[in-house]
């Protein structure tokens, strides 16, 4: 799928091998001359810990706000190895990063957490999230609570268990993951 990222009004990656899973840009598609490595590091148990990215473009910047996946954990994370993201306004609202997909502006959260979809897409992406919830609490293997904040259908992983480790964690992640992508396979 081509897409664009535009940062302060220019284009800071465009691409036609856009990665919708966190829409992630191949590293040749991106203008390296605006990112400058930061030392924050978040983990996620099925893609690996990312590293991040400022962005300066015309002397405006947006703090950690790409990042990047150097290893990835999983096979299934893969493809997003050193495949850039940009997040869309939730770091500083002033210094939006906006993706354009064929389809439109990439759906996401606004800065004060209001969806930014159409009715139809909100509808649609709530009706996904709620079928992965009853599907992985109807497996027995993990339980999820859910919410609805600001009109959006979240679900929530909580465990108070101490005996609970790494390894459970990422098997209820894997759970989670292969529930969605055979939900999202089956709406193709």
């Amino acid at each position: 799928m081509h897409a664009t990222a535009t940062f302060n009004g220019k284009v800071v990656a465009e691409t036609d091998a856009f990665e919708f899973v966190e829409g992630n840009f191949p590293p040749s598609s991106v203008d390296q001359s605006v990112l400058s490595k930061t030392s924050l590091t978040t983990v996620c148990p099925w893609k690996g810990t990312a590293s991040y990215y400022d962005i300066t473009v015309d002397g405006k910047s947006a703090r950690d706000a790409a990042w990047y996946y150097p290893k990835t954990e999983t096979e299934r994370a893969s493809k997003l190895k050193d495949h850039i993201a940009f997040f869309q306004g939730r770091r500083e609202p002033t210094a939006l990063s906006r993706i354009t997909t064929e389809t439109g502006v990439n759906e996401g959260i606004s800065p004060d957490l209001k969806p930014k979809a159409s009715s139809q897409v909100q509808d649609r992406a709530n009706a996904v999230t709620k079928e992965v919830y009853e599907r992985v609490n109807g497996s027995g293997k993990l339980f999820l609570t859910s919410g609805v904040i600001n009109g959006l259908y979240a679900i929530r992983v909580i465990s108070a268990n101490q005996k609970t480790n790494e390894q459970s964690l990422r098997a209820g992640f894997e759970l989670i993951v292969d529930i969605a992508e055979e939900i999202l396979g089956q709406a193709r």
